[in-house]
């Protein structure tokens, strides 16, 4: 089922980064935010590629923004390098959210992905979490509560609650995502027509 694909999914993206759910005030599930290894061979271990969806009476109101910020605090000091975001070259909204949001583009792959009657351009965007070029720590898979607080500080309004499942402690309920969600960083465009769900971690 759907909800099973979910929890399995939450499950897996634990075990190397935080979920991020964005709650109302009054407990509505707005958005969420994780991260999946860029590639799983040992060499890009310090790799991720981002994904965040908001529920669709939430775009344009912060959320989206609010969860990335969070997420790529908590990658950073986990001691991850890059972030990495596949989006769609005819997704102006959100080629330009990754923009301002401080990433930059770094290649595009012309007619990479066909779906709904038309070839799509495949545009690969990049946040550097870590400069250097020594050999790297391990990247920690598990994060205090005080440092998880502490990196997510500046994410939270009043508005939109916060919530974190780590790695090493489940928290929160980890709610299945409902069937129409509108991705932030598609590789390719949702429609509302498909079941929703996070994007693989590889090329349409």
């Amino acid at each position: 089922s759907a909800v099973e694909e979910y929890r399995a999914n939450i499950a897996h993206v634990r075990e190397n980064a935080p979920f991020i759910l964005a709650e109302s005030a009054d407990g509505r599930l707005q958005g969420f935010a994780c991260a999946h290894l860029w590639h799983e061979r040992e060499a890009y271990s310090w790799d991720v590629e981002t994904t965040v969806y908001c529920a669709p009476d939430c775009v344009g109101q912060g959320v989206g923004g609010r969860l990335y910020r969070a997420l790529l605090a908590l990658l950073k000091v986990q001691g991850y390098y890059n972030a990495f975001a596949l989006v769609a070259g005819n997704n102006r909204q959100s080629n330009d959210f990754h923009r301002a949001l401080g990433f930059k583009k770094m290649a595009t792959e012309k007619r990479t992905g066909y779906k709904f009657g038309q070839w799509l351009d495949l545009e690969y965007w990049v946040m550097v979490l870590h400069e250097g070029g020594g050999e790297p720590q391990p990247v920690r898979k598990t994060l205090t509560d005080a440092e998880i607080a502490e990196a997510s500080m500046g994410a939270c309004r009043p508005t939109a609650v916060i919530q974190v499942t780590s790695a090493s402690k489940p928290r929160g309920r980890g709610r299945a995502c409902p069937a129409r969600w509108l991705p932030v960083n598609a590789g390719l465009p949702h429609t509302g027509r498909e079941r929703s769900r996070p994007l693989p971690t590889k090329h349409p």
